[in-house]
């Protein structure tokens, strides 16, 4: 059955939160389009010369007032780049379930804690969120080497700069290695959920992609 305006407000309700703020869903395109751009950063053919211009200071001006040098910019790159692949794993989750109305209010609040998923972050977002749409979408039975590879940056580099660290001495191909892992993970995310979904209900609500 195709999703309604009545399914996509249930799903991608708006809430209200502490001190008068509001949240609700960033939709799925949004999070690719960022990826997209972000990436086309690492892979330029040019990146190897800009990121020794920039480590030297001699770049005509730095990306942003707050990054005059890669490293602190590259791993505030990782940390929204890895945020926003759990995003689209709950997003994915959410959505497939929702327009195949199996989402109840009990599993959407699960889905929306996954810290008590699982003892390990990697293990709830890889593992525990996907399975509620399949069991055989759980990464560590589509794809055990990358779900290794996955485990082992999560605990080596994911949760590091999530807690005080931040990468030293960037090099252009360990970041190109990094993203040609996120590309494989969005491959496997597109295996068990729709990545053209939310064209679906982007009719039907308030939510546009971003240009």
């Amino acid at each position: 059955m195709s999703p309604t305006a009545k399914d996509a407000a249930a799903a991608l309700k708006p809430r209200d939160v502490i001190f008068g703020l509001t949240l609700q869903n960033i939709p799925t395109i949004n999070l690719r389009q960022q990826y997209a751009h972000d990436r086309q950063i690492v892979f330029d053919q040019r990146f190897d010369d800009m990121i020794n211009d920039w480590k030297w200071g001699r770049m005509p001006s730095p990306v942003t007032v707050a990054y005059p040098e890669p490293d602190a910019f590259f791993t505030t790159l990782f940390r929204t780049t890895i945020v926003g692949i759990e995003c689209t794993l709950q997003a994915s989750a959410i959505e497939e379930l929702a327009f195949t109305k199996r989402l109840t209010k009990s599993l959407h609040d699960r889905l929306r804690k996954p810290g008590k998923l699982a003892p390990s972050m990697a293990e709830a977002y890889y593992n525990q969120i996907p399975a509620t749409v399949n069991a055989n979408a759980r990464l560590r039975v589509h794809d055990g080497k990358l779900w290794k590879l996955v485990r082992r940056f999560y605990e080596e580099v994911r949760n590091p700069i999530s807690h005080g660290c931040q990468l030293s001495d960037v090099k252009p191909e360990p970041l190109r290695a990094t993203f040609s892992m996120f590309d494989q993970v969005y491959n496997w995310i597109d295996s068990w959920s729709d990545p053209r979904r939310i064209h679906q209900i982007l009719a039907t609500t308030q939510f546009k992609p971003i240009k």
